[in-house]
C-alpha cells in the first residue's frame, strides 16, 4: 500500500507541474520561474536535511558531482521547459517530456556498458522517435516545409529539457555520493544560487509585476512539485525499486494532459495522442528489455 501511495503522490506532483508552469510564466519571465523554483526547493530541502541531523560530504569530488547535476539536471532543463511551455500547451509539454527514458536508453549504450542498445531498446527508441515526429509535424512543417515559429521552438525546447534529464540520469548513476537526499539537496541549493545569479544578470526586471496566480503557482512548484516530489521519488526508489517507479513514465504525460484540459481548457489535436501512444509503446519496449536482462 505504501508504494502505491508514493507512486500516486509523485505522479500527481510531477504531472501537475506543467499546468502550474503554464500559470507561472504568464506574468513571470521563464528565467525567474526557473531561478525561484529552484531557490525555494533548495531552501526547503536544506531545512529538511539539517532538521534530521544529516550533513553534506565535503570532498571536492562530491561537490563537482553536485555541480554537474545542478547545471545539467536542474538549471538548463528548468529554463528550457519554462521557456518552451510559454509557447505550447502544458499537456503537450507533459507528453514531450516522456521522451526522457528513451534518451537514457541511447546514452546508456555509450556510457553504461552493462546496458547496451539491444534490439528491443533500439526498437523502443525508434518507436518513441516516430511519436516525437508525429507530435512535431503539425507545427514544424516537417511534411510541407512551413514551420510556424515559436510553437515549434517551444516543443524543441521542452524536448531539449527532457534530454538534459536523460543526461542527468546517466551522471547520477555513474557518480558515488553518500545519499540521495544529500545529493538532491546539494544539487538544488547550487542550482538555486546559479539560477538567481543568471536571472539577475539577464532579466533584472523580470519580477517587477508578477500576478498573484503566477506567484502562487511558483511557490507551489518550489515547495511541493520540486522539493517534496524529489524526496518522495527517492523514497519510492528505495522502498519499491526502479522497476516499479518506472510506471511514472506512463502516468505523468496522461495526468499532464488531463490537468491542462480541466484547469486550462486546453484541447490537443488527435496527432498529440497518436504521438503519445508511440512514445509510451517505445518506453514499454525499452523498459521490458531491462527487466528481461535482470
Amino acid at each position: 500500500m505504501r508504494k502505491w501511495f508514493l507512486l500516486i503522490s509523485v505522479v500527481a506532483l510531477w504531472g501537475s507541474s506543467f499546468a502550474l508552469l503554464k500559470l507561472a510564466v504568464e506574468s513571470i519571465s521563464p528565467v525567474w520561474v526557473m531561478a525561484l523554483r529552484l531557490a525555494v526547493a533548495g531552501a526547503t530541502l536544506l531545512t529538511v536535511l539539517f532538521s534530521i541531523g544529516a550533513r553534506f560530504s565535503y570532498d571536492v569530488r562530491s561537490w563537482l558531482s553536485f555541480l554537474a547535476i545542478a547545471v545539467v539536471g536542474n538549471v538548463i532543463p528548468f529554463l528550457l521547459i519554462s521557456w518552451g511551455i510559454k509557447h505550447i500547451p502544458s499537456g503537450l509539454s507533459g507528453i514531450l517530456m516522456a521522451v526522457m527514458p528513451l534518451g537514457v536508453a541511447v546514452l546508456a549504450h555509450f556510457f553504461l556498458p552493462e546496458e547496451p542498445l539491444n534490439f528491443a531498446r533500439l526498437s523502443g527508441f525508434l518507436l518513441g522517435f516516430l511519436g516525437v515526429v508525429i507530435l512535431l509535424a503539425p507545427s514544424s512543417g516537417i511534411f510541407n516545409a512551413q514551420p510556424r515559429g515559436p510553437h515549434v521552438w517551444g516543443e524543441l525546447a521542452v524536448i531539449a529539457g527532457a534530454v538534459c534529464y536523460s543526461i542527468q540520469s546517466i551522471i547520477t548513476r555513474r557518480i558515488k555520493t553518500k545519499g540521495a537526499l544529500e545529493t538532491a539537496t546539494a544539487a538544488l541549493v547550487i542550482a538555486g544560487v546559479i539560477g538567481l545569479l543568471l536571472a539577475f544578470s539577464v532579466d533584472p526586471s523580470g519580477m517587477k509585476t508578477p500576478a498573484a496566480d503566477s506567484l502562487v503557482a511558483l511557490l507551489i512548484l518550489g515547495l511541493f512539485n520540486t522539493a517534496l516530489a524529489t524526496v518522495l521519488y527517492f523514497l519510492l526508489i528505495k522502498s519499491s525499486g526502479a522497476g516499479f517507479a518506472s510506471m511514472i513514465n506512463y502516468l505523468i504525460p496522461l495526468l499532464a494532459v488531463l490537468m491542462g484540459w480541466i484547469f486550462l481548457d486546453e484541447r490537443l489535436p488527435s496527432s498529440a495522442f497518436a504521438g503519445l501512444a508511440f512514445i509510451l509503446l517505445g518506453i514499454a519496449l525499452v523498459q521490458s528489455a531491462g527487466r528481461v536482462k535482470h
